[in-house]
């Protein structure tokens, strides 16, 4: 433990880096943040910094991040400032921040920052934590907002809740590439139960225009599921054949299939 003061520490820390180009400043920072978190002393430098401006509360979080302060870390998930909020959420994954933690951060996050949480969340694969969100953001902030938590939630919840959700999912290819089973059932039960005629309204509500000359929805082929970035926006004919609510040619067996 050393006897400095933090304000006379994070002084110090802010001069050395001062006149360094871009990469020696962050190792240095790295270095000196080691070293401060070795001796004890490192959350009090923390804490004078984050009293400073954006520059200085930005120096914080990445040696807290460094330092490997998960609490400090765990505390600014939905700082203020986007650039110390997403370096936070960069950091808790490796860092193991705690479901509970997130959770907390919701209760009082704006619109912007519970999108970030959520996107976190699904990219970190806090499953757990994104199935038992889901009811309480759907009860509070609405179908929209829960519907963008869906990608992080397991196979199980996606395939019970998606139909009653379908139609507030506003992001396709995240939904697609983690759950394409789930999305495709709900798409195709939904599809077929709807009379011929109302197929085509069905695909201009989700955003099909008749202009695209290439099928780019959700398929399966052979014995994969695919699903691109711009779904469903894909031809209704085509598609509707590929998801199974119309009678599709039998494709010859892929080798390997079974």
């Amino acid at each position: 433990m050393t006897d400095a003061q933090p304000l006379v520490l994070a002084a110090a820390l802010l001069d050395a880096l001062d006149p360094l180009p871009h990469p020696r400043r962050m190792a240095e920072l790295a270095s000196r943040a080691r070293r401060l978190a070795d001796q004890g002393v490192l959350r009090p430098v923390l804490e004078e910094l984050a009293d400073g401006d954006p520059y200085e509360r930005r120096i914080a979080v990445v040696a807290a991040a460094v330092g490997r302060d998960t609490e400090w870390i765990g505390a600014h998930l939905t700082d203020e400032d986007r650039v110390v909020r997403g370096h936070a959420l960069r950091a808790a994954r490796s860092l193991g921040v705690p479901d509970e933690v997130y959770e907390d951060a919701f209760t009082d996050a704006p619109a912007a920052v519970r999108r970030q949480l959520v996107r976190a969340i699904a990219r970190d694969g806090r499953t757990a934590l994104a199935d038992r969100l889901l009811p309480a953001l759907r009860a509070v902030w609405g179908d929209a907002e829960a519907a963008r938590l869906l990608p992080g939630c397991s196979a199980a919840v996606v395939a019970d809740l998606l139909p009653g959700l379908l139609r507030s999912v506003d992001g396709w290819s995240s939904l697609g590439h983690h759950h394409p089973g789930p999305l495709l059932d709900a798409v195709a039960a939904e599809l077929a139960a709807l009379p011929a005629a109302e197929r085509d309204g069905w695909w201009h509500w989700y955003g099909y225009d008749g202009a695209s000359p290439q099928p780019r929805g959700p398929s399966r082929t052979g014995c994969s599921t695919s699903w691109s970035s711009t779904a469903p926006r894909a031809s209704p004919a085509r598609s509707t054949a590929a998801l199974g609510t119309s009678p599709p040619p039998t494709p010859p067996a892929s080798p390997g299939c079974s």
